[in-house]
């Protein structure tokens, strides 16, 4: 008995979706790890906060801290089709890093300590989610309409705590 070529490749499409998928998160959550090592870094040590300001001004690093994201950003977007997968990667890392120290600094301010907790968890769901994908069969495409109705979550309680400090609502109670 033959297989059937189209259900065949339909097989093939659901693997190749599945694992492509699965690499998606796996890089999302090496991104989140990053960028949380440096928000961790720069809000714990001293030495490292004393990069970012010198005599109560910016220093070059923070300046690049803030264009930087910028920047390489364009740069992957101009040269997606001409620079080496290695090369997309290094960018990718450095994207990370730069956006770990920006809004160590930048949002200092606003959020202190938790801001690592929050990209800590978010790391960790994205870890979750390429184990998942990778050791089942399940095609993470389905978590979809719940982790879009999650953002919109998102995006409406962070301008209710940060404009109403009143409440006395914390990020962590209010997501």
């Amino acid at each position: 008995d033959t297989p059937n070529p189209v259900h065949t490749s339909a097989v093939v499409a659901d693997t190749t979706s599945r694992r492509f998928m699965a690499t998606v998160f796996l890089w999302m959550f090496a991104g989140l790890a990053i960028t949380s090592a440096c928000i961790y870094a720069f809000n714990t040590f001293t030495y490292c906060m004393r990069l970012i300001f010198a005599n109560d001004s910016f220093t070059s690093l923070a300046w690049l801290a803030l264009i930087g994201p910028f920047v390489v950003s364009f740069i992957i977007r101009k040269g997606i089709n001409a620079i080496s997968f290695f090369g997309l990667g290094i960018l990718f890392i450095l994207y990370a890093a730069l956006i770990g120290v920006c809004f160590a600094f930048i949002l200092l301010e606003f959020v202190d300590s938790s801001l690592f907790g929050i990209f800590l968890a978010a790391c960790l769901v994205f870890g979750a989610a390429a184990v998942i994908g990778y050791r089942t069969k399940t095609d993470l495409t389905q978590f979809k309409p719940i982790l879009c109705l999650l953002l919109a979550g998102i995006i409406v309680v962070t301008p209710v705590v940060f404009l109403f400090p009143d409440l006395d609502m914390s990020l962590m109670v209010g997501y």
